[in-house]
Parts: C-alpha cells; sequence; structure tokens
C-alpha cells in the first residue's frame, strides 16, 4: 500500500514538473514585453505625467516675489522748493517757522532703498490650468501608445519564433517517426538477409536513407537551438529544455476594431490636437490675481513725511490685478486653423486604417476558411498515404518490390505529414493575426 502511494506521489510530481516546463506563447509575450529595455520608458512617462501635472496646478498656489532696490538719484523731491516757489507769504512764514529750527531737515537723501514683498493669488486663469493639465495627459498618452507600438513589434517577432519552433518540433517529430519506420525494415530486411530471402540492395538503399535523415535532423536541431536562443533573448529566461505549448483557436470574445493600438495611437494624436485647441482658447482670455504687496524703504508713499523725517515707512497694499495679453488675437486664426488641419488629417488617416482592417479582416476570414477545408484534405491524404507506405511496407518485406519503391510511399507520406502540420500552424497565425486586428 504504502508503494502504491509512494507511486501515485511521484507520478504526481513527474507531472507537475513536466507542466512546469512547459510555456505558452501569451507567456512568451508578457516575458518578452517586460523584458525588452524599452518597457523602462513607461516608468519615465508616467513620472513627467505627474510633474506636469503638478505643475499645472501649481499656477493655483500663491505666487510670492521679493524685490530689494537701492540706489542713488541725481534729483529728488526737495520742500525747499516747494518753500522757495510759495507765492504765498502766509504759507511761506508757515513753512519758515515750521523748519526754523533745522533747515536741512528740509533736504531729502539722494538715496533710495527698499525691499518688497507681492504675494498674488489667481482667481481666474481662463482655464489655461485645466487646458494645460489635458495637454499633460494627452501627450503621455500619446507617449505610452509608442511605445505599445515598439512592443506589438516585438510581439510580433516573439511570434514568428514561437511558431517557427513549433513548425521545426513538428518536424523533427515527424523524421523520428519517419527514422522509426526505416529502421524497423532495416531489421527486417536484415533479418530476412540472414535467412536468405532478403536483398542487400535494399538494405543498403534504406541505411543511405537513414544516412540522410540523420543528417537533415541534424541540421533541423542546430536550427531549432538557434531559434530557442533567440526567443530566450527575448522573453529573458532560458527555454531551451522547455516544452512549447500549442496555441488554442482564440474563442470570438475580440473587441471592436476601434481598440487596436494602431487606432487608439489616431485617437490620442487627435486628442492631443484637441488639449492643444483649449490651451489656445486659453491664452486669449484674461487672468485675474488677488494681489498684497508689503514694501519697506525709504522714501515712502507719504513722500512728505518721509522726507521730513528722513526714516523709512511699512507700506502694506492690497488689490485685484487683471492682465490681458492681447498679442496671441494676432494668430489665433492660424493658429485655430492650423490645429483643425491636422485633426482633419487624422480623421482621414483613421477611415485609411478602418477601411485597410476590414479588407485584412476579410482576407484572413478566407484564408481560414480555406485553410479549414485544406486541413480536412491533408487528413484524408495522410490517412491514405500512411495505408498506402504500409501496403509497400509488407510488399518490401515480402520481396514483391524494391526498397526504392517503398522509400517513394514513405517520402510521400513525410510530405504531406508536413504539409499538414505547416497547414495547422498556419490556421493558428491566421487566427492570432485576426485577433490582433480587432482586440
Amino acid at each position: 500500500m504504502k508503494k502504491l502511494i509512494l507511486a501515485a506521489i511521484l507520478q504526481m510530481v513527474f507531472v507537475a514538473a513536466l507542466h512546469a516546463a512547459e510555456i505558452t506563447l501569451d507567456e512568451c509575450v508578457t516575458m518578452a514585453r517586460s523584458n525588452y529595455p524599452t518597457i523602462k520608458k513607461l516608468e519615465i512617462i508616467r513620472i513627467t505625467e505627474n510633474c506636469d501635472l503638478s505643475n499645472a496646478s501649481s499656477s493655483w498656489l500663491p505666487s510670492v516675489r521679493l524685490s530689494i532696490w537701492a540706489g542713488w538719484l541725481n534729483q529728488n523731491p526737495d520742500i525747499k522748493d516747494l518753500y522757495s516757489n510759495t507765492k504765498d507769504a502766509a504759507a511761506k512764514e508757515y513753512y519758515r517757522k515750521m523748519f526754523e529750527d533745522d533747515w536741512n531737515v528740509l533736504s531729502p537723501i539722494p538715496w533710495e532703498y527698499s525691499g518688497r514683498v507681492e504675494i498674488s493669488q489667481n482667481i481666474y486663469d481662463g482655464g489655461m490650468s485645466s487646458a494645460l493639465k489635458g495637454e499633460a495627459r494627452a501627450k503621455a498618452e500619446m507617449q505610452e501608445l509608442e511605445v505599445s507600438s515598439t512592443l506589438e513589434v516585438v510581439e510580433k517577432k516573439v511570434e514568428e519564433l514561437y511558431f517557427s519552433i513549433l513548425l521545426l518540433t513538428d518536424r523533427k517529430k515527424q523524421m523520428d517517426v519517419q527514422m522509426e519506420v526505416l529502421e524497423r525494415n532495416k531489421k527486417k530486411l536484415s533479418d530476412l538477409e540472414r535467412s536468405g530471402n532478403g536483398s542487400v540492395l535494399s538494405i543498403k538503399m534504406i541505411q543511405a536513407e537513414i544516412i540522410s535523415l540523420n543528417q537533415q535532423e541534424n541540421i533541423l536541431i542546430g536550427n531549432l537551438a538557434a531559434y530557442k536562443q533567440s526567443l530566450s533573448l527575448f522573453v529573458g529566461k532560458d527555454i531551451s529544455n522547455m516544452e512549447l505549448e500549442l496555441p488554442r483557436i482564440p474563442n470570438d470574445d475580440s473587441k471592436s476594431i476601434y481598440d487596436t493600438p494602431a487606432m487608439k495611437m489616431i485617437d490620442s494624436r487627435i486628442n492631443m490636437a484637441k488639449a492643444s485647441m483649449k490651451t489656445l482658447d486659453a491664452t486669449l482670455k484674461p487672468q485675474i490675481a488677488l494681489v498684497g504687496e508689503m514694501a519697506y524703504g525709504y522714501p515712502g508713499r507719504s513722500i512728505f513725511k518721509s522726507v521730513v523725517s528722513h526714516n523709512p515707512e511699512l507700506n502694506l497694499a492690497l488689490g485685484i490685478k487683471i492682465a490681458w495679453n492681447l498679442t496671441p488675437f494676432y494668430t489665433k486664426k492660424n493658429d485655430a486653423l492650423k490645429l483643425q488641419n491636422q485633426i482633419r488629417l487624422l480623421d482621414i488617416e483613421r477611415e485609411s486604417l478602418l477601411f485597410n482592417t476590414r479588407i485584412d479582416n476579410s482576407s484572413l476570414n478566407m484564408q481560414i476558411s480555406e485553410m479549414k477545408n485544406t486541413l480536412k484534405q491533408d487528413e484524408e491524404l495522410l490517412a491514405l498515404r500512411k495505408e498506402i507506405r504500409q501496403i509497400e511496407e509488407a510488399r518490401l518485406e515480402n520481396g514483391v518490390i524494391d526498397a526504392g519503391s517503398f522509400l517513394d510511399k514513405v517520402s510521400e507520406e513525410t510530405k504531406v505529414a508536413l504539409a499538414k502540420s505547416i497547414h495547422s500552424i498556419e490556421l493558428l497565425q491566421c487566427y492570432r493575426n485576426l485577433k490582433s486586428l480587432s482586440y
């Protein structure tokens, strides 16, 4: 009982290990996308997008500006001039009595100095920050789709390698079957030859075919190793000892044709043009901000008091600032027309892509239908060729035919088996391509 349990456990472990040694096409594509250096651009694009969005949002944060001024003036308001130019005798006497103790105080200091802090808070920006955010998102989306287009090319290369390996692997299996047939019949003829009923020539012909088949198999093994090495580099994992699982025919759950990467790229470029249009509109609108200013220096806003005392003053100001740049109106019409024409060109490009995609869809559906019929014929033909080869094999054993006729039948059976394998792989490729056109 313990032996049976141990055997069952070992069998489960063996099956699990065998399953772990398999890899699917979708797994290869996923690993290739993650391993390809271009994928690193996505992280940089997202970081840049977040920076652009943060910068656009920062326009609503208070703006603070500091400034310091110091300088010498060749002319400055002088109260002595006011006294000298006063024609009113009473006023002149008033000024004289006011400053009779220190007449020099009426002379201003020829230096100016001040420190200012200006705080500005936007309360209306004409939609500029929102437009800049839209541009940042559209730009990031377009860059990500450009990366996806590059990765799509990588996926195609991985698929080509994957299906080529499947074809070569299947070809090797057919060679092994062919080799087994030749070895079996060589042994039978050798046994007959030792009993005096076999043909030495037939044995030598089969032996020559075995050597030729070994040469072909060695070349095939080398090509298979090269393809697996290339696929290993793409996926970033050694798959030389792994079994490639035959892809299944995709289910009819394909998405809209408008969700293809190429179509999304055109849509993202249109979104980018529309976002630029909103930014253009925002530049035509005024901007309104609440402004507060604090200044400390000499002379102050109360010039008379400041000049008389020779002391700096602290001044505060609060108000609303409206800024409206009218320069964009000069080029607004042309800029808008350029963006509209860009969108029209992209619409035409989208229509062309839809047209070509429908043609490709129709062509692939026709190929799939034809290949299904061809595969049915391949199966029938392979069954017949196998029966013919088995009949010829019996006739060779009975000495009715020579080895040349038998080898011809083996070769014809192998050709049909290889054609059936190629058609099967091509059918899977057609289904895969059909899905890529509408997912």
